[in-house]
């Protein structure tokens, strides 16, 4: 990783989210003000939480570094996801409470494909309000791209620090964990066909 990210999520995990989030929120918030005509605007009475939810396929992508965005933005969500899937093992109700504050302060889908990321590798997080992410056509559409680009997928290249050999490593494990294959559209099939709740 090239930002502090990793490491503030380490060592503080909730101030680290809120600003993650905040961040995000920035960030996709100036976008859709200066390219309004470059995003979709997700209304607050079918989006996840009520407001306004701002949507591209750009955004929904940046959690993987996957899309043209800020180094800075695709290395905090790429270190949110990682220490959420990380925490999930031992601590499963933070990362139920992570969720929770992503669906709740998130007005973009930076923040939303991460949740999504978590659901697909860890089906049982799912709760009600988080099935809210199948309302959007537009998540399935760009989740799918995703999941087909996601083999191919490099790492961001560091400059001359002499660790992209490293970085690129770390990004080949991270896009084959198991979970990456899949998509929105398999995790609905999945939870229709085991969950009975």
């Amino acid at each position: 990783m090239q930002a502090p990210f990793r490491n503030l999520l380490l060592f503080s995990f909730a101030k680290s989210l809120v600003f993650v989030v905040e961040l995000c929120n920035h960030a996709a918030e100036n976008f859709a003000k200066n390219r309004p005509d470059q995003v979709s605007l997700i209304e607050g009475a079918v989006s996840l939480n009520g407001r306004p939810h701002i949507h591209d396929g750009r955004l929904w992508a940046a959690y993987r570094g996957m899309s043209v965005s800020s180094d800075i933005l695709a290395s905090a969500l790429i270190s949110l996801d990682e220490r959420l899937l990380i925490e999930q093992k031992t601590q499963p109700e933070l990362v139920n409470q992570a969720l929770k504050h992503l669906l709740d302060q998130g007005t973009s889908s930076f923040t939303t494909s991460v949740v999504a990321s978590l659901m697909m590798a860890h089906p049982s997080l799912v709760t009600e309000k988080m099935l809210g992410v199948f309302k959007c056509p537009w998540f399935f559409v760009d989740d799918f791209s995703r999941c087909q680009q996601e083999p191919l997928a490099l790492a961001i290249h560091g400059g001359h620090d002499g660790l992209d050999s490293e970085r690129q490593k770390e990004r080949i494990a991270s896009n084959n964990l198991p979970h990456r294959r899949y998509n929105l559209e398999d995790l609905a099939l999945q939870l229709q066909l085991s969950r009975l709740d």
